[in-house]
């Protein structure tokens, strides 16, 4: 009879064990869950901030650098109705990368090139001896494909 009431208690012992251990997956599953879910959220309300920033930041670009007149033109105002003026190109290409973004209003950092109807980038610079691609920070890069189809990095507002 002994043996008997052992095994009976050897089998509740099991049972429970099975139960506090089941009990206890679905409370560490439910607290990975609430700090996935907490993390989630601050991650992205910090990047909805940034994107924003840098929405802005995007749009304020055009707007000092293209005028649809010349009375609307401010001091690097480089578009003006659908010319580019070279001498206003020429005071921007030589004006220092930090002086450009205080004039602009910004914090990010940028790299302005311009493209022409192919997609190709044009030289900024229209001295034979000099090619400058972009103004901007120097830490951007851009990657240009040249004619054998090798691809060429050089960094934004570098000039050679």
């Amino acid at each position: 009879m002994s043996k008997r009431i052992k095994e009976k208690e050897v089998s509740k012992v099991t049972s429970k064990s099975q139960t506090w251990s089941l009990d206890v997956l679905i409370a560490a599953s439910v607290f990975i869950a609430g700090i996935i879910i907490f993390f989630y959220i601050i991650t992205t309300s910090g990047d909805k901030g940034v994107t924003d920033m840098l929405s802005t930041e995007s749009e304020l670009i055009p707007e000092h650098l293209i005028s649809g007149d010349e009375s609307g033109a401010g001091d690097i105002t480089l578009v003006i109705g659908n010319r580019v003026d070279s001498e206003r190109l020429k005071v921007l290409i030589n004006m220092s990368y930090d002086e450009l973004k205080s004039k602009l209003g910004i914090r990010s950092d940028f790299c302005i090139h311009f493209e022409d109807e192919d997609g190709n980038i044009i030289d900024l610079d229209d001295r034979p001896d000099k090619t400058q691609y972009s103004i901007g920070n120097p830490k951007l890069n851009i990657t240009l494909v040249n004619e054998t189809g090798e691809k060429v990095v050089i960094p934004c507002g570098s000039s050679t």
